[in-house]
């Protein structure tokens, strides 16, 4: 009986543990619509550990093909070039 408790009692800790994680959401980098123009853009949020070294550096990026060329900041913003969602 004693290891019933225990088991039944570290199951309700670890669903409590497990809600408390599942309910922090983070949002991953995705494309969204330009309001004014309808172009689709991707935009990144830098990491604050290489925001400082690399902010105003230039970094090459190459969708469908194309290559572009972007300044660092706070974030990566790059124009997908297209009006199209798929």
């Amino acid at each position: 009986m004693i290891i019933q408790n225990d088991l039944e009692s570290l199951h309700k800790s670890a669903c409590r543990l497990y809600t408390a994680v599942i309910d922090m959401v983070l949002s991953m980098p995705h494309p969204h619509r330009h309001p004014k123009t309808g172009v689709w853009w991707y935009r990144e949020r830098v990491s604050a550990d290489i925001k400082r070294p690399a902010k105003g550096q230039t970094v090459t990026v190459v969708i469908a093909g194309r290559i572009a060329q972007h300044k660092i900041g706070a974030e990566l913003k790059v124009s997908l070039g297209t009006k199209e969602a798929a």
